[in-house]
């Protein structure tokens, strides 16, 4: 914590504090400009942002039993500085704001006279049961875009899993795992929403893929990588260097092709 405060001062001292409304990743007072993340190759920026993650974590976590929309907003604001941070995904779907559709109560009178009333005695109507207005119906479009964007998000998440398993050296269940989202994104319809999944699929499997030894099954995961996005690059800070070689050779020999 002190560290953090320290870094914190000698931005504050130097930066200017601004930010765009409403905008999630927006500049903090306090904090440096632009908003650092863990994957800076600035050493001391990384740091502080691996402290501010640290700090914000544990008061999400504190805040999701008693101030769930607060604690929704510190997960977001993570994810600000971690993009790639599991926990911080689950958190926010956890403490994500339902809206509640509420019908408007119609009084049986709306719509018609008061001297309409059955019967001799116009309170009568009184008596009569109100009803709801209907639900309002979404288009089928759109319908099928929102759970369309519902399931993709889904399997970003069972990509991010994919990856934590990477990381611990779990990859036979790392590559079930993105084998499990490889099914569900087949079952999708086509679309251009799905080149960016696919392509981290793969390259996701490939890493796995060598690290199990399965040099071929690596090089065909990676050329349906590139078959979908050509000027495929890996961060070489964040990517296996044999990954990176496997990358290099099969770009190679698809380029050689006539």
């Amino acid at each position: 914590m002190v560290q953090l405060l320290a870094l914190c001062v000698a931005w504050a001292l130097s930066a200017p504090s601004s930010g765009r409304a409403g905008d999630v990743c927006a500049v903090w007072p306090g904090e440096p400009e632009p908003l650092p993340t863990v994957a800076e190759s600035d050493p001391v920026r990384a740091r502080w942002a691996e402290l501010r993650v640290a700090e914000l974590t544990e008061r999400a976590r504190g805040l999701e039993a008693t101030a769930a929309i607060e604690s929704y907003l510190l997960w977001r604001r993570i994810l600000c500085l971690q993009p790639g941070s599991l926990e911080a995904r689950l958190g926010a779907a956890r403490t994500r704001p339902v809206r509640i559709y509420r019908a408007a109560v119609v009084p049986p009178h709306v719509g018609r006279e008061l001297e309409e009333a059955p019967g001799d005695d116009p309170w009568v109507i009184l008596a009569a049961p109100v009803s709801l207005s209907p639900l309002p119906k979404a288009s089928e479009a759109a319908e099928r875009a929102a759970q369309r964007k519902l399931i993709l998000a889904e399997i970003a998440v069972g990509l991010d899993e994919a990856e934590a398993l990477l990381r611990e050296a779990q990859f036979e269940a790392a590559l079930e795992s993105a084998e499990a989202e490889r099914s569900r994104l087949a079952r999708m319809r086509r679309g251009s929403d799905l080149r960016a999944p696919t392509v981290r699929l793969e390259v996701l499997t490939a890493t796995a893929q060598i690290a199990l030894g399965d040099g071929g099954g690596a090089s065909a995961s990676l050329e349906r990588a590139l078959s979908l996005q050509p000027d495929l690059a890996l961060d070489p800070r964040r990517t296996s260097p044999k990954v990176l070689r496997a990358l290099d050779a099969v770009r190679t020999a698809a380029e050689s092709q006539p």
